[in-house]
């Protein structure tokens, strides 16, 4: 529970400024089906860019965001794909991609990261906000 006076924060990915130079040619597919399979369990993959109007539409006040960009110049590559991209951890409905393109996906990647001559980036939106004096608990639209 939040006091009045207190500073929440949130921070979250916006899937949409992933990239990779050069693209691994199976990104595209993977990225598309990762997304997918987000939204379909619940998950927004885009919600980082929105943290600013979700926290001021839920009526906190000073809302204040910063971009968290993370690339391959600040992470060894492989660091880079297995933390920022979290093969382990990231499931792909089965009816978006079959197994064995999800494996050679991940493993695309993975091939990029040891080549030594690419580049990719990934972006984070914290935001931070304060609850009022006089806030009302009910839900807000």
């Amino acid at each position: 529970m939040l006091r009045v006076g207190g500073i929440l924060c949130a921070v979250d990915v916006d899937e949409a400024a992933t990239a990779f130079d050069p693209e691994p040619p199976s990104w595209p597919a993977l990225a598309a089906a990762l997304a997918a399979t987000a939204v379909r369990r619940g998950g927004d993959p885009f919600v980082g860019r929105k943290l600013h109007r979700l926290l001021s539409a839920a009526g906190l006040v000073g809302v204040t965001t910063v971009g968290l960009p993370v690339s391959s110049d600040d992470l060894p590559a492989q660091t880079f794909v297995e933390t920022m991209l979290a093969p382990a951890a990231r499931p792909i409905d089965d009816d978006l991609l079959d197994g064995a393109t999800v494996s050679r996906g991940w493993d695309d990647l993975r091939a990029w990261a040891t080549d030594g001559g690419g580049f990719g980036y990934a972006l984070g939106w914290m935001a931070a906000a304060r609850k009022p004096d006089g806030w009302n608990s009910r839900a807000r639209p």
